[in-house]
Parts: C-alpha cells; structure tokens; sequence
C-alpha cells in the first residue's frame, strides 16, 4: 500500500510523475493506517476501492470534478476545457485513459503541451552538461527552429552545423498530420529511427505530447481541434517484448483502453529480430485487420549530417534535427497524404 500511494516528484522543472492514484486518496490511506485493525483494513479497502486507472469511471468528465487534480497535468487552454466537459470524443476518453495507465506507472512524464520550442529541453538522456542554449542557438536558422523532444544524440551545433542549416530549406510545415481525416488514430511501434521520423513531424504540429522519457521515446499525442490521436511505443524492452504465440503486449494495451487504430506504421525493434519481429507484424495485423500498415522497418532518416555529437559530420547513424533529414521527414507525412504544398511550393510562397 505504501509503495502504491507514493507520490514522487522530479526535481527538474516541468517534469511530473503519471500517479495511478490521487494525492488526497492515499493521504487519506495512509491516515487510516495509523489506527490498529480497523484503521488497517478501513486504509486497504480504500486504496483497493478506488480504480488503478484514476478517472476512467468518469472520463466523461463532469463540469465539477477534475479527473487531473493530482496529477500537476498542464493541458494546452483548448483540451484542458475540453476534459472538464461532457462532450468528450472516443479518441480524447482513449486519450485520458492512457495516461493514466497502469503501465506508465512510475515513469517520469513531462507534459509538454503543442509548446515545443520555448523552455527547457526534456531529453538528455546521454550527456547531462551539455549546453542546450548553445545547441538552440545553433539549431535556429534560416527557419530552423530548435524542438524541446529532440534527444541530445539527435542534437548538434557548431559553425559547420550552422552553415549547413544556412542552406537546407526548413521544414515543410504544410506536412502536418493534423491534417488526417478527424478522428483518426494511429500506432507507431519502432525504434530510434522511427522515432526521429514521427518526431521532427510533430515539432511542426499543434498536438499536445506526452512524453514517458524513462521509456526511450513512448509517446502520446493528441490534437484537440481534429480529435488526432497517436501512440507511439518505441525502443520500450518491457513492452515490446518477443511473445511467442502469445499477444504482442502493446495489443493488450490497447485493448484495454479500445484503441482500435485507423493506421499502423511499423519500424525496426533493435531488441527483437528476424522471426520474432514478423511475429510481431502478423500479430498486430491479425488483430487489427482493417487498419492501414505501412512498413517503415531500417532507417529511413538517414542525412550525411549525423548527430551522436559528431556536430553534422558523415557516418553517425542518427541525423541531426532540425536539418538536412527534413527532407526525409517530410517524405515519411506524404505516406500519409498530408503535404498540402511540396518544399518548392512552400518556399515560393
């Protein structure tokens, strides 16, 4: 019980803990505890009263009573109004159930809202002295614009990064999921490569982003004015596990929360291979037969301007972003249809 109730808080700023249980809930609990039998008993029906996942009773949530309370949540204006309503949509209860899953559960989550260029980055996960401001300066030119979700391996500067961004056209921002037909979900199950591909998308995007950075790159993110939803589980070893027969677990997860989505984009696991990777592929299009698949496996972000603090040289395998792969990444939204002007297009007008 105590270890269920216990609210942790990170020390570094925006950075909140996803609790499967509110504040005042296991306060209450752990009063109750204080008491001999009855208060032990009255502490454990408590905490075993009320639900792991916190508001999924409610999550067409009523004007008086706030499902996000406990939970530090900072919602853009549009969607934080639009959870205290009754006039909820499939995609935005999917949205409020996952994140209060019990599989993020102790997981660092750092709610960005669609503000992912100003304030401090969220993902240096290699070198801790690095100097973000330097890398910000570096990062916006010539319409670049420096995005807070880029991992610090994903990140550059220097004078040759800065003459290269100085010639390469920026992102085409008329390549915008968001622009997808209303309603539509989509699941992202990949690696590293995968993930700078949807990630350098969603820098030019109005979607809210929920990032589990103790789960590599997991994602959550939801567009209020489309009703958008994506998932992406990537680089994740408790989740993406081998099954052998058995359902691949991100299929259970979304079960349990009926996400059924409308489009699969599958990228390579570094962790399961070969066979076990097909099984994964057949299991996912076994369950959901009607979804649009599209095969992103290998590394389809590839840029003669490589990261892993190589400052834009040849040979690293992740690229820098903002950069030269905005070309790549651009390609990636086509698949989907939502480039409304080419990069020709967008730079003539």
């Amino acid at each position: 019980l105590t270890s269920r109730c216990k609210m942790q808080s990170e020390p570094h700023a925006s950075v909140h803990e996803a609790q499967d249980i509110s504040l005042g809930k296991c306060e209450a609990a752990r009063w109750a505890l204080n008491f001999q039998a009855m208060g032990l008993f009255a502490g454990l029906m408590l905490c075993a009263y009320f639900p792991d996942i916190v508001g999924i009773n409610t999550v067409v949530a009523v004007e008086e009573q706030n499902p996000f309370s406990s939970h530090n949540f900072t919602f853009s204006p549009s969607l934080h109004n639009l959870t205290m309503t009754k006039l909820q949509t499939k995609n935005l209860q999917i949205f409020l159930k996952l994140l209060h899953h019990p599989h993020w559960h102790g997981m660092t989550l750092d709610v960005l809202d669609s503000n992912l260029h100003n304030g401090p980055p969220i993902h240096g996960v290699r070198k801790k002295s690095l100097s973000w401001e330097t890398i910000k300066m570096s990062s916006n030119r010539n319409g670049h614009r420096f995005c807070r979700i880029i991992r610090d391996n994903w990140a550059c500067w220097g004078t040759r990064y800065e003459n290269v961004l100085e010639s390469t056209p920026p992102y085409n921002s008329s390549c915008d999921l968001t622009k997808l037909p209303k309603g539509t979900s989509m699941y992202w199950d990949g690696n590293s490569h995968l993930a700078q591909g949807l990630f350098y998308i969603l820098c030019e995007s109005s979607f809210d982003i929920f990032l589990w950075i103790d789960r590599a790159n997991s994602m959550i993110a939801y567009d209020i004015e489309r009703d958008i939803l994506i998932l992406m589980i990537d680089n994740d070893r408790k989740f993406q596990q081998a099954h052998h027969g058995a359902s691949y677990p991100p299929i259970n997860l979304m079960a349990s929360i009926q996400l059924v989505p409308d489009h699969i984009v599958l990228g390579t696991i570094n962790h399961i291979k070969g066979k076990e990777q097909n099984l994964r592929d057949n299991s996912l299009k076994t369950h959901f037969p009607d979804a649009i698949f599209t095969n992103l496996e290998g590394n389809h972000m590839k840029s003669d301007c490589g990261a892993e603090f190589q400052q834009c040289s040849e040979g690293p395998s992740h690229a820098c972003i903002p950069g030269p792969v905005a070309r790549n990444a651009e390609g990636i939204a086509q698949l989907f249809g939502v480039c409304l002007l080419t990069s020709e297009e967008k730079l003539a007008n």
